[in-house]
């Protein structure tokens, strides 16, 4: 329900729960995402629950997505989930600008950067 808000597909006048849980199925399954659609998000590690948001942003199929510091609040061990996420919705053809403090995450998945500082571009 999670991945579908707001786009639940219909049938009949009715939500169509099966229809939900394939569209959602099909949308973890292409960023390499192993979580059930029927699991309780309270259930996910925060891994999983960043990457059930960003699954919900590629259902729209959309053409940007800007991410603000999706593994800020991961361990260095989840943060590999997140990054090999990023890297499926680029090679999708979807541009994603990317934001964070950590630049070993940049360098590994940037085809291009620019550095900011107070506000400024400190580099390219």
């Amino acid at each position: 329900e999670n991945l579908c808000l707001g786009q639940w597909p219909r049938r009949n006048g009715m939500i169509d729960y099966l229809q939900m849980a394939q569209d959602a199925q099909r949308c973890l399954q292409a960023l390499g995402v192993d979580v059930s659609p029927e699991q309780l998000v309270s259930t996910l590690s925060p891994a999983q629950k960043q990457l059930v948001e960003i699954a919900r942003v590629m259902k729209g199929e959309p053409r940007v997505v800007i991410l603000d510091e999706p593994t800020s609040s991961l361990a260095s061990a989840e943060v590999e989930l997140v990054i090999s996420a990023v890297k499926k919705m680029s090679a999708l053809g979807v541009a994603v600008i990317y934001v964070s403090h950590r630049m070993e995450e940049i360098r590994r998945i940037a085809s291009c950067a620019t550095v900011m500082r107070d506000g400024q571009v400190a580099g390219d």
